[in-house]
């Protein structure tokens, strides 16, 4: 079966299961990890790879005082950040991702472009690193491809009151083609509540069913006349 065959048979059986649940969970290609749309910051881990992650999430796990998770009746695993940020900014979460506190707002950066240079120095340098082809190991924009324990990151080209000047999600998760992130948006109200990590879901291949973090993100900094560029952050070694 190739890929595209592959494709149209999991497109069928996700919106098949997505209108048999109402059309508000969005589930990852092998069915392991899913976010309720109206609900995005609890993740559901399925059964079979609770405990796996559980490893994560628990004393000495990566994602220790982070995330924390429980069990419910069906045995699938509930996940959830560890508790709200005092002053939401996406970069922080981030960082304190890696520094495995939630408030981390110390020096130096926790996060670098792949050719080895900190992230979040300065907007002038995070806009020239965006543009940097050494940074373009694990592609660009739509072509840009993470591994779990990565981070996405969206720059605009230029820097505009009222517009923030990149987004960072980190990729605490992958599932076939599907990436899920841990993020927060300190942008515009509505995108969620203050302070409070929210799951997302995105695809690693243009034309899924789920956006590309670039196709998702990108709107936001064109209707603003900046053009964004997406790379590909990892931990600080």
């Amino acid at each position: 079966m190739d890929y595209k065959e592959k494709y149209l048979k999991y497109k069928a059986k996700y919106l098949k299961l997505k209108k048999q649940i109402g059309g508000v969970m969005q589930i990852t290609e092998n069915r392991l990890l899913a976010v309720d749309s109206t609900n995005p910051y609890i993740l559901h881990v399925e059964k079979s790879v609770a405990l796996h992650f559980m490893n994560f999430i628990g004393r000495g796990g990566k994602y220790q005082n982070i995330l924390i998770g429980e069990v419910a009746r069906d045995g699938n695993l509930l996940v959830k950040s560890a508790g709200i940020i005092r002053e939401p900014d996406c970069l922080h979460l981030a960082e304190g991702v890696v520094a495995k506190n939630l408030n981390y707002r110390d020096d130096p950066s926790m996060l670098t472009f792949y050719n080895g240079r900190d992230f979040g120095l300065s907007d002038a340098l995070n806009i020239s690193g965006s543009l940097d082809p050494s940074n373009y190991v694990k592609g660009f924009d739509d072509s840009a491809v993470p591994n779990e324990d990565e981070v996405y990151a969206i720059v605009g080209n230029k820097i505009k009151a009222g517009v923030s000047p990149y987004h960072i999600a980190y990729v605490i998760a992958r599932d076939g083609n599907h990436a899920v992130t841990f993020e927060i948006f300190s942008g515009p109200p509505g995108y969620n509540p203050p302070g409070t990590p929210y799951f997302g879901i995105y695809s690693v291949v243009p034309g899924d069913v789920y956006p590309t973090f670039h196709a998702r993100w990108r709107s936001y900094y064109e209707s603003n006349h900046i053009v964004p560029k997406t790379i590909i952050l990892r931990r600080k070694h």
